[in-house]
């Protein structure tokens, strides 16, 4: 019984414990693959902290074609006809039932 027990539960796919640390602890293996892959992310970080840390444009540059793009005020003109929008027809509750009065033919 207790070898059918042991020959059933077959063999352990996971570790005793906690998986991330510890003696029976999951440690994936480096491989050439991975590290090319490191390798690459780091050099297009590089590239990215080289292009924030030397900008195209000059802080006064950048406020001055911000301010000729006006996308603050487009937004606020965007924002405020939409709201128009859903409020733009003003309607009274006997225009929504209308059609209800239309089979009244007792009431002539």
């Amino acid at each position: 019984m207790h070898l059918t027990n042991i020959l059933l539960r077959g063999p352990r796919k996971l570790p005793r414990g906690n998986i991330k640390a510890g003696k029976y602890r999951l440690v994936k293996l480096v491989t050439d693959i991975n590290k090319a892959r490191q390798i690459e992310e780091y050099k297009i970080e590089e590239q990215n902290m080289f292009l924030l840390r030397h900008p195209f444009l000059s802080v006064e540059e950048e406020r001055g074609y911000v301010a000729d793009q006006n996308k603050h005020e487009k937004w606020l003109t965007e924002k405020r006809l939409l709201v128009l929008k859903k409020f733009e027809k003003h309607t009274k509750l006997g225009d929504h039932l209308c059609d209800l009065r239309s089979g009244e033919s007792w009431d002539r």
